[in-house]
């Protein structure tokens, strides 16, 4: 349990959980073994965010929620958002005895429950949530949206914008969740008066958060960023590639921007460039299906056309015909 060890006995444990999970340890080599620093991993996109909360409940025995699982009851008056935005927490709910909180990483519990015993004369029950949504509800629901000084006009505003470790983080956490949730698409469309992030699974939209409105821009200038597309430029359509290594997986992702109303619209095509992932068999098609198209790819000449809507497994398709093709079998 995590009372019974210290900040940095639990740190050690977390990296000795973390390596073995990692593509290419040697780039954790110059992070110092210190509370809070895996997070380094995290923001450098070499592993992901889930996997780290999953390492902190193992060995703090902590229970982890989801975001679709939340249930938060407002803003808790009387607490400064610099204290929960230092410690990276989120009051979920509370009572006249007790309260329970989101924390992301299960470091100095014991002084966090001890400061709220002292401040509010409550019990504390902590349960784990993912840094990226705690963040993001943090700017939802405590922030000013008045509050961001930021020059959306001026580049340098918007690079510096860019590069926050927060906006790092949930741009992250959208490219990891489309990965685990086999997302083909991924959607950032800003409205009146919200943002949705959508991914497209299986041909079909779905709404898979709405971060708060107010982030759009620094999400925008991130992505933009990250795509080699000019962040000042918003008014006319842009075309930019990206190229991400989430833990194992690989990913090409091709990135739009639209103007539209509200703001630009994005949209990012994600491609696992992960060559297992190409096969016949992995993505659904049966042994005499299989049988089949192999027979037809291996025919000197002819056309063959894979047909489809959006997200349905076209170009999938055509990479596991390269791959049949390149290695002859």
């Amino acid at each position: 349990m995590t009372k019974q060890l210290t900040d940095q006995q639990l740190a050690v444990q977390v990296f000795e959980k973390i390596d073995p999970l990692l593509n290419n340890a040697k780039e954790t080599e110059e992070i110092e073994i210190a509370p809070m620093k895996e997070w380094e991993i995290v923001n450098k996109g070499i592993g992901s965010e889930q996997a780290l909360v999953k390492i902190y409940s193992e060995l703090s025995g902590m229970p982890i929620q989801d975001e679709d699982e939340l249930e938060i009851m407002g803003k808790y008056e009387g607490i400064n958002i610099d204290y929960l935005e230092d410690k990276i927490l989120l009051p979920l709910s509370w009572d006249e005895d007790s309260a329970t909180i989101a924390i992301a990483c299960p470091y100095s519990i014991s002084q966090i429950a001890q400061q709220w015993f002292s401040l509010y004369e409550m019990d504390v029950n902590f349960i784990l949530l993912r840094r990226s949504i705690i963040e993001r509800k943090l700017t939802e629901v405590y922030q000013d949206s008045n509050a961001l000084g930021i020059d959306h006009n001026c580049e340098e505003s918007l690079k510096d914008l860019a590069k926050e470790a927060p906006i790092v983080r949930l741009v992250n956490d959208i490219f990891n969740r489309a990965v685990e949730m086999g997302a083909s698409d991924i959607h950032v469309e800003p409205g009146d008066t919200d943002l949705v992030v959508r991914y497209r699974i299986d041909g079909v939209l779905i709404t898979a958060f709405t971060p708060p409105l107010i982030q759009f821009n620094a999400i925008a200038s991130r992505l933009k960023l990250i795509g080699g597309l000019n962040i000042a430029k918003r008014r006319v359509p842009q075309d930019g590639r990206i190229e991400l290594n989430l833990g194992k997986a690989q990913l090409d992702v091709r990135m739009s921007t639209l103007p539209g109303m509200y703001g630009e619209s994005i949209v990012m095509r994600l491609l696992q460039k992960n060559a297992a992932s190409f096969s016949l068999e992995n993505i659904g098609m049966d042994d005499e299906l299989s049988n089949k198209y192999r027979k037809l790819i291996k025919r000197p000449h002819g056309l063959l056309l894979v047909v489809g809507p959006t997200g349905s497994g076209k170009t999938t398709t055509l990479y596991c015909v390269l791959n049949i093709i390149n290695s002859g079998t």
